[in-house]
């Protein structure tokens, strides 16, 4: 497959990516790269194998317990700003 300069400003998009124009011909080299190597294991073949487990260990579980947690004034009491019973942030998002 090959990726096109119109798939990777698309995928740039989706991703809310600014890329220059040398980063997004490294990028889609990358992309070819990575496409083309899922097709070399697209051709080994696994008939009869079984799915090796990522970890034997068994995960590390602990008995649920209720506990009291901090009031919402606790929580709040550091905050280097506050909006009333809110974290004041700055915003991140920017509006369109």
């Amino acid at each position: 497959m090959i990726v096109t300069p119109e798939a990777v400003a698309h995928l740039a998009w989706l991703a809310r990516l600014e890329l220059r124009p040398d980063e997004a011909r490294g990028l889609q080299r990358d992309l070819e790269g990575i496409l083309e190597y899922v097709r070399v294991l697209d051709g080994v073949a696994t008939d009869g194998i079984e799915a090796t487990p990522a970890s034997d260990a068994a995960p590390a579980l602990r008995e649920d317990r209720v506990r009291a947690g901090v009031t919402q004034e606790q929580a709040l009491a550091n905050a280097p700003e506050r909006i009333g019973e809110f974290f004041a942030v700055p915003p991140v998002v920017e509006r369109m």
